[in-house]
């Protein structure tokens, strides 16, 4: 239960338990059964989208990535962004299309899904943009450019990532250099970053963005940063 976002999605007064490709993902939300009870005395909605049975047909290897097919809603909510009244759903080799509309049906008019699917479908949404303040956000400048932003997206203004810092264990296959800018945003330009990441944090100190160090050892030997690992319940 490494990476809480993966399947628990929060907005607002909502948590839903997300319909993971992954069946070994399928029961780990049992692991927050104490803080879902509390939840739902404190009047959170908390609801689970369909288990997909995820059949050996389901998800093949096509074109050099993984595509699912649309029987059911498929995503893991680590591939969702929420920017104000808007959902950045990234349609990738865990994030079907009728997963976009379940979620929309779901959520109703309050916010906006709008699916994008122009990255490396084997690649994480949250390794490649990352939303840091109101008009802010970071940008993976390896898998990203101008071109391929999301429209509504172009006009932030963007701090383009050219590396993060690695470890001994980023050639791992649940691994990536890139877990480094997988950080979590608390409040208007503060942020909670890995404390390795010394470059990404003078940049974003540049910027007049404050810094919140924190070890996080194992963050590429398991492949999620703070923004994976840490799902947001309550802020005010």
């Amino acid at each position: 239960s490494w990476n809480s976002r993966d399947f628990l999605l929060t907005l607002d007064n909502m948590v839903i338990e997300c319909p993971s490709p992954f069946a070994s993902k399928h029961r780990e939300s049992h692991a927050y059964q104490v803080i879902k009870n509390e939840a739902i005395a404190d009047g959170v909605r908390w609801i689970a989208a369909p288990t997909p049975r995820m059949e050996p047909a389901e998800a093949i290897r096509k074109n050099g990535g993984m595509q699912l097919t649309e029987r059911y809603p498929i995503f893991t909510g680590s591939n969702i962004l929420k920017f104000d009244d808007k959902l950045l759903y990234f349609k990738c080799s865990t994030n079907n299309n009728i997963g976009s509309k379940w979620l929309q049906s779901v959520i109703g008019s309050e916010y906006e899904v709008i699916v994008w699917d122009k990255m490396n479908p084997d690649h994480n949404l949250d390794f490649g943009i990352m939303p840091i303040a109101k008009n802010l956000i970071l940008v993976n400048a390896e898998r990203i450019n101008g071109n391929n932003l999301p429209n509504f997206l172009r006009s932030y203004n963007k701090l383009w990532i050219e590396k993060c810092l690695e470890d001994n264990y980023y050639t791992w296959p649940m691994s990536s250099s890139w877990t480094g800018m997988n950080i979590l945003c608390l409040s208007e330009n503060k942020v909670m970053i890995n404390s390795t990441q010394k470059n990404l944090i003078k940049q974003l100190e540049a910027n007049k963005v404050e810094c919140v160090r924190v070890p996080l050892s194992h963050t590429q030997t398991f492949g999620g940063g703070l923004h994976r690992i840490i799902t947001d319940l309550e802020r005010t």
